[in-house]
């Protein structure tokens, strides 16, 4: 079973001809270390094309497929083929105040997310 089918992502990265989401992820501590820039922005897949929204899942998964030092210390996936998850010690942040845990969160474009420790923010 490919990872599209169990996320709803697409298994290769947007086209030109694809409706993209682009956002940007801040790294602090460890996740900053391992994927070795501070930030870095990633366009991301739609989940409805009837609508311009990603999700939490095609992020981690970009991220793991973009930034490979960051699987398993911060990401989890045990096949390429798998979606990635997050590590417990870690968090993705929107805003100030809301963690997101669901992998079915909605990212829309231009949003800004933080990839933190739990001991930093959680």
């Amino acid at each position: 079973m490919s990872r599209s089918s169990l996320t709803g992502c697409l298994d290769e990265p947007p086209t030109d001809l694809a409706p993209v989401v682009r956002v940007e992820v801040e790294f602090f501590g460890v996740p900053r270390l391992k994927a070795g820039v501070p930030r870095i922005q990633v366009d991301l897949p739609t989940v409805d094309p009837a609508q311009t929204v990603s999700n939490l899942q095609c992020l981690l998964d970009r991220l793991a497929d973009m930034l490979p030092n960051l699987v398993g210390a911060v990401l989890i996936r045990d096949q390429p083929d798998q979606p990635a998850t997050l590590h417990p010690a870690y968090r993705v942040s929107r805003g100030t105040d809301e963690f997101l845990d669901n992998p079915h969160a909605s990212l829309t474009p231009n949003c800004q997310l933080l990839l933190l420790s739990t001991d930093l923010g959680g």
